[in-house]
This record gives C-alpha cells, sequence and structure tokens, in this order.
C-alpha cells in the first residue's frame, strides 16, 4: 500500500488531463496519470529525470541519471486493488 506515504514534496495521487502542465514543474513529485495519457501526451524518454512506473503493466524505466542501482523487478511492485482504484473517493 502506497499509505501511509511520507514524501517531503509535491504528491498528487492522480491528475487529471486538464491539468497535466504540472507535469512541466521544474520540482520533484510523484504524480499518478491515467494510462490513457500516454496516447495523448509524449514525454520525454529517461534523459530529463523522469522516472515510469506503470502499476497495471509492472514495467519500470529509470530515468538515465539514476543508473544501475536503480533496478526493480516485477515482484517488487504493489499490487492494485481494484475495489480501492474503482471507489472513486478521495482520502
Amino acid at each position: 500500500m502506497i499509505f501511509p506515504l511520507q514524501w517531503a514534496v509535491v504528491y498528487i495521487p492522480f491528475i487529471y488531463m486538464g491539468h497535466v502542465q504540472v507535469i512541466q514543474s521544474p520540482f520533484p513529485y510523484l504524480i499518478g496519470v491515467d494510462s490513457r495519457f500516454f496516447d495523448f501526451f509524449r514525454l520525454p524518454h529517461g534523459g530529463e529525470g523522469i522516472t515510469y512506473v506503470d502499476l497495471d503493466t509492472k514495467n519500470f524505466q529509470p530515468a538515465e541519471s539514476l543508473g544501475q542501482e536503480a533496478v526493480l523487478t516485477a515482484k517488487m511492485l504493489p499490487r492494485v486493488s481494484k475495489v480501492g482504484l474503482s471507489s472513486g473517493s478521495c482520502r
């Protein structure tokens, strides 16, 4: 589970497509986006310090600046509760 998450900077569990300009911010953040986001927007491939974690497909793509020490396997990713995602309620 991601809760209780302690994060010292911006954390947005889910961002709506209309607010994607936040992703261009120059500060560190953790933002959840719908997988359809990538059908409409193209983000730089790793070189811009962006790390992608896809919980649906269990894919992990570290930023190029992280190097070899940032290895993550599918077994390390948390399982997503479909009940929790479909409830539509915010915590």
